[in-house]
């Protein structure tokens, strides 16, 4: 079964991880509202930087996500990413072969 969008998103910082029901929010005006009001300006930040394993797929599946409004809940520009996996093995290039997801 082929899914659009993202299913799960999590957000984490050193004290605390929050666990989002994108499709399950995104299905109604005010779950999306929700989403714009939070997850999306978080993503617009331009102070704000992503850093995780393969984090331009995630946010390609987030702008992916249906929408039940015609305005998309996720924005338009581009947020900062930064590839953890791509930044290890250019740092220490043994640790390319490990299983770095």
């Amino acid at each position: 079964e082929d899914h659009r969008g993202a299913a799960l998103l999590q957000i984490a910082s050193t004290a605390t991880v929050v666990l989002v029901d994108v499709p399950a929010l995104s299905m109604t005006h005010e779950g999306a509202d929700a989403l714009r009001q939070t997850v999306g300006r978080l993503f617009s930040c331009p102070t704000s930087v992503l850093v995780g394993f393969h984090c331009n797929q995630d946010v390609q599946k987030l702008r992916s996500s249906p929408c039940a409004q015609e305005r998309h809940w996720f924005a338009s520009g581009a947020p900062s990413v930064v590839d953890v996996k791509t930044i290890v093995s250019h740092r220490e290039p043994k640790l390319r072969t490990l299983g770095l997801s």
